[in-house]
């Protein structure tokens, strides 16, 4: 069986691979060091959207071996979250999530944790 070195256009692979790096580097100083969160300002009702990366932070105390449902207004399901920060120890994961809220489950008691929800 041969392999073809060009494609059903007659380019050649490195010219897409070419491109495609090129693409990269692009977006890359497009956006050098303008991805933000955001400010991450202290709110317990609405959440803080994103500068731009859509998503919003929340901020919660946790109770060991029980579910922390968090309100969100994303407007969709979340499709992950960053933990910002914690303060103690203690593994934290995404339960259920909807349109609406989140439910976390964490391993430790009294933690207070930021998490930064992916819309």
């Amino acid at each position: 069986m041969r392999v073809s070195k060009t494609t059903s256009a007659g380019q050649k692979p490195e010219h897409y691979m070419k491109a495609a790096d090129n693409d990269l580097i692009n977006l890359f100083n497009a956006f050098k060091g303008r991805i933000r969160l955001g400010s991450g300002t202290t709110s317990t009702t609405v959440g803080v959207r994103g500068e731009n990366i859509a998503g919003e932070f929340r901020y919660f105390l946790s109770g060991v071996g029980t579910d922390n449902a968090i309100q969100h207004s994303l407007g969709c399901i979340p499709i992950g979250f960053f933990l910002i920060n914690k303060s103690g120890f203690g593994d934290i994961y995404m339960k259920t999530a909807s349109a609406t809220s989140a439910t976390f489950s964490t391993t430790q008691t009294a933690t207070n944790y930021s998490v930064f929800l992916l819309k």
